[in-house]
């Protein structure tokens, strides 16, 4: 790979690979909604700008996406024109490249049953999780895409109001971490570090379809919380009220049969860089 087109450039993962491929002696052209910056504070187009361009590249990264927090059930024309129109837009603009398509495990909606593999049945996804089933349906007309289902991302430099970043700015406000329940939920959680590797592996690879892109062990709250108060010094985790927010855990046997990357950022370490940042 000599050049290549990350669409959703300045997003956490973005930001990300866009430094690990530049580290690589890729020439890199990145694509944002915002002209705030780009590629080493260098010029970044607009998707208008990129659509309209008469440039080649050896790989694409479709990254962008509209995630409504707070309102995973909002449609909106943003949602909408990030997570379809421009998936469907990009497949037919670059239609001889390596194209890679950042999913979520979001399309799966409610688990009928755990390990949830690729075979599993898309059940009652909300409006996000259908818009990126919806998008994974755009690229799947390209003749060299590979989709990725992500699961829940973090990693040093995330902002988004999830679960891990929430406890730390928690524990740095309040001295304390607070769950709700008993801390049992299970959720499988991803290094950003990784998940670069895996886009860059799913990049160099002829491999086609659709992989999970999972950690592949996952953790409980309680597990995620007692890492953060360890190495915030040992600070009290407290537990209240109730939580029937379901498990999830995903099988990653596809993804291991395909390629000879694996995940190899522990919770500890990732933590560990999450606070080194402050």
């Amino acid at each position: 790979m000599q050049t290549a087109l990350v669409i959703g450039s300045r997003g956490f993962v973005g930001r990300h690979l866009v430094n690990e491929l530049l580290t690589r002696g890729v020439q890199v052209q990145g694509v944002s909604r915002s002209r705030r910056g780009g590629v080493n504070d260098g010029p970044c187009w607009t998707p208008d700008e990129m659509l309209r361009s008469q440039d080649d590249f050896d790989t694409a990264f479709l990254l962008a996406a509209v995630i409504p927090y707070g309102d995973i059930d909002r449609i909106t024309p943003e949602l909408v024109a990030s997570n379809i129109l421009l998936p469907a837009q990009v497949a037919e603009r670059f239609p001889g490249i390596r194209l890679v398509y950042a999913s979520s495990v979001s399309v799966y909606g409610t688990p009928q049953s755990l390990p949830v593999t690729e075979e599993h049945p898309l059940h009652q996804p909300n409006v996000y999780g259908l818009s990126k089933a919806m998008g994974e349906r755009m690229v799947a007309a390209h003749d060299n895409a590979v989709v990725l289902r992500f699961s829940s991302l973090y990693g040093a430099g995330m902002m988004a109001p999830t679960f891990i970043p929430r406890l730390i700015s928690q524990g740095r406000e309040a001295g304390r971490l607070t769950l709700f329940g008993d801390g049992s939920r299970q959720q499988d959680y991803l290094n950003v570090d990784d998940a670069v590797g895996m886009l860059l592996a799913a990049a160099e690879s002829q491999q086609a379809g659709t992989f999970n892109a999972v950690q592949g062990d996952s953790l409980s709250n309680r597990d995620v919380a007692t890492v953060i108060a360890k190495q915030m010094g040992g600070i009290p985790v407290e537990l209240t009220g109730n939580d029937d927010s379901p498990s999830f855990a995903y099988s990653r046997a596809k993804w291991d049969a395909a390629f000879e990357f694996r995940p190899l950022v522990t919770l500890q370490d990732g933590i560990s860089r999450m606070l080194e940042e402050a």
